[in-house]
């Protein structure tokens, strides 16, 4: 970001050079040059003008694009933890006769359940800190808050990072988990 700010603060400053130096070498030549192509220049205006609100509409249409994207994976994402959940889930334990009393689960597969939910929840996130050229582990991403909750533990993290992919190493780990529970 810091050099974007350096690269627009050198063109503008280039800029203000270019102007300053054809209006100080020429200032008459150059007023006399606008007055006479008025015609064209207003050609050109509403050409630059057209121009603009086309890539405007452009990148909006793309924007709109990634968002609707994003918003599938994040559903898609939701979905699958959902459908894990009641999957893996384990059974109704059923002491009284009613099927209310919750889940009994076996530590092991509670385990599995807990890890595979919170890979489904380390996806998104991870894909975001791709998109964004970050590592999942930087200050400016969600995995310190991971490790803070709990989530998960550094080595898990380090593995999602290591490899340099680390969406591709959640689904990995998500295939690993339903094998392993399997």
């Amino acid at each position: 970001k810091r050099i974007e700010v350096k690269l627009v603060l050198i063109n503008t400053m280039l800029s203000v050079i270019a102007t300053a130096l054809v209006l100080r070498v020429c200032p008459h030549t150059w007023q006399t040059i606008l007055r006479e192509n008025s015609q064209a220049i207003q050609v050109l205006g509403a050409f630059l003008s057209f121009a603009l609100v086309f890539r405007t509409q452009t990148c909006y249409s793309r924007w709109w694009e990634a968002r609707t994207q994003w918003g599938r994976m994040t559903s898609a994402s939701v979905n699958l933890a959902g459908q894990a959940l009641a999957m893996l889930g384990g059974h109704y334990h059923d002491d009284d006769g009613n099927d209310d009393d919750g889940y009994e689960y076996a530590k092991e597969q509670e385990d599995l359940v807990d890890k595979f939910l919170a890979h489904c929840i380390v996806f998104p996130y991870a894909c975001k800190a791709v998109l964004r050229g970050n590592l999942l582990n930087d200050g400016s991403e969600e995995g310190p808050r991971f490790l803070h909750c709990g989530m998960l533990t550094d080595s898990d993290l380090g593995v999602i990072i290591r490899h340099g992919r680390p969406p591709f190493v959640c689904i990995e780990i998500l295939r690993r988990i339903m094998y392993e529970f399997f």
